[in-house]
């Protein structure tokens, strides 16, 4: 899958930033300065410096501008590194995936509230409702696993899952674009015995489906 703009900048910078051209400490330039030496539009960098922010290599300082972080060996978790070295393969992440959010299913059964019910079965009819307009459905197919992490009630699950979201969406979107329109359906079926057991309080049926939701992702994906 060819990378995005965006994705080529945010690689650019980190070399850039790991080889040592800009200095720990060392503003970088404008955004608008940035966009013009690399061809690109101003949102696109601005994309690319929130994505370094979120990896620890910069930070920003109201009124000052954009650095780079003083110290950049103590990094967060990621799935790769942007210069594509050692990246893990479609089933690596799916793997990972696996592990994270059949769990979260399952607690999600056993802690849901009426609040958080509510907002994974209007996740749910809103990705329904994007099929049916003729879309992708992929943003309400992760806000969907999103809403499930939020019903567990531990905040860890819905940052991971907004983390890992953000590395499958491309995936998805380009499975979707080139299969047919089944491959939704077959997502929203799963979906839907997904929240079943949720709603339920089935803890090991919500598990269980989303086990094979995970595992039929990857076929259809892969």
């Amino acid at each position: 899958m060819r990378k995005s703009l965006t994705d080529e900048l945010t690689a650019s910078l980190t070399t850039q930033i790991e080889t040592g051209k800009f200095s720990l400490g060392e503003k970088l330039p404008t955004g608008q300065r940035l966009a013009e030496e690399h061809g690109v539009s101003v949102t696109v960098v601005r994309e690319a410096i929130s994505r370094l922010m979120s990896e620890g290599l910069v930070v920003s300082r109201q009124g000052a501008g954009v650095f780079v972080a003083p110290s950049i060996d103590r990094r967060p978790f990621r799935i790769m590194r942007s210069n594509g070295a050692d990246a893990p393969t479609l089933s690596e992440v799916f793997e990972l995936r696996l592990g994270v959010e059949v769990e979260a299913a399952a607690l999600a059964a056993t802690r849901h509230n009426k609040r958080t019910l509510a907002a994974i079965s209007r996740a749910l009819k809103e990705m329904q409702a994007a099929y049916e307009a003729g879309g992708d459905a992929v943003e309400e197919d992760l806000a969907f696993h999103r809403k499930i992490a939020l019903a567990t009630g531990n905040a860890l699950f819905g940052g991971f899952i907004e983390f890992i979201g953000g590395h499958v969406k491309g995936v998805i979107q380009a499975s979707r674009e080139s299969g047919d329109r089944d491959e939704i359906v077959a997502a929203l079926a799963e979906h839907n015995l997904i929240y079943s057991a949720i709603a339920a309080g089935d803890a090991n049926g919500a598990r269980e489906a989303m086990k094979q939701h995970m595992d039929r992702c990857l076929s259809r994906c892969g």
